[in-house]
């Protein structure tokens, strides 16, 4: 939703403060006109899109011209019961307030959860390790670390999928949104996706994200992303992957990204990334273990952001009740 028509009411400041021409600022004759009612059905209009259909629009910029905006009609109460309605509609956008913060203190207790998780199993290199366990390196524990094809995605290509770093989102891939792309048959046996392969984002915003490949359809890809395959003899795919989840892994890629002169992070620096490995056994209880209690985590994460979406839609629905004479 555009910020455009968006409002408040400036109140409680002394000193000396003056606006840009990035507002419009609006005065009420207080004996007709409450300030915090002109606000509230403001914000109304703004809910509803009203400003977004009404303002003129310029390559990188939009705005309510002041003829358009006082052009507008509105429903005028009595003072009476301005007065009424405003003061109930304080109380329950405090309440709201009140509730809209607790969601969010709840919500971000549920996002430091699979950290503290992580935590437990995922030291930071110079620690000390459990006994049995020992410190690696990834290139000691990884088949192959590959770079990806360079094509062109084109979606009336059906197959081979062609995997890129855009289609990796919130964790999962829609394999039917997936494009495909020109390659040799050669090629395609190359850079062929199976079962247990990771792939790993070496560039962008996203640089050090990764995706177990489960299951996938006949796929390849692409050449912003690294493919690692590893040694199934010494450490399960499962158990990394949750590896490249743990703030030991985070804090390793974070630093190569900033002491690189790219700004990426290719195989070469991937390889020395330094982990802890516990006997094959162990990883797999571990990574039984994770998965159940990252997926409870990430069911509570989802029921307290609909929560929090939930009580960030009273006001609006409270405002309209007051213009239609529901207070």
């Amino acid at each position: 939703m555009t910020l455009v028509g968006k409002s408040a009411l400036f109140t409680g400041y002394k000193e000396l403060i003056v606006f840009s021409n990035h507002f419009t600022r609006l005065r009420t004759d207080r004996l007709q006109l409450l300030p915090a009612i002109l606000v509230a059905w403001l914000n109304l209009q703004w809910n509803h899109g009203v400003f977004a259909n009404i303002c003129n629009r310029w390559i990188g910029q939009s705005a309510v011209k002041s003829d358009r905006l006082l052009a507008l009609d509105f429903p005028l109460p009595p003072l009476d019961e301005q007065k009424r309605i405003s003061i109930i509609l304080n109380e329950q956008i405090a309440a709201v307030d009140r509730a809209r913060q607790a969601a969010k203190e709840k919500l971000e207790a549920m996002k430091a959860l699979p950290s503290s998780f992580l935590k437990q199993f995922f030291p930071q290199p110079g620690q000390p390790l459990p006994e049995g366990w020992r410190w690696v390196r990834l290139g000691e524990v990884c088949g192959t670390v590959d770079y990806g094809f360079t094509a062109s995605a084109k979606n009336q290509i059906k197959y081979p999928k062609f995997l890129r770093i855009t289609d990796i989102q919130d964790g999962i891939v829609d394999w039917d949104k997936v494009p495909g792309c020109e390659i040799s048959v050669i090629e395609e046996e190359v850079y062929r996706l199976h079962d247990g392969d990771i792939v790993f984002a070496r560039t962008g915003a996203t640089t050090g994200k990764s995706f177990l490949i489960k299951d996938p359809p006949r796929s390849v890809f692409a050449s912003y992303l690294i493919r690692l395959r590893t040694k199934l003899k010494l450490i399960e795919p499962s158990f990394l992957f949750a590896f490249f989840l743990s703030p030991g892994y985070w804090a390793q890629v974070l630093a190569g990204i900033r002491g690189g002169a790219q700004g990426g992070f290719n195989a070469s620096m991937l390889k020395k990334i330094v982990l802890p490995l516990p006997s094959l056994l162990q990883q797999k209880y571990i990574s039984i273990f994770l998965k159940e209690q990252l997926a409870a985590t990430e069911r509570v994460r989802c029921d307290s952001e609909n929560e929090l979406k939930a009580i960030s839609a009273l006001p609006a629905a409270l405002l309209s009740r007051a213009f239609k004479g529901e207070l």
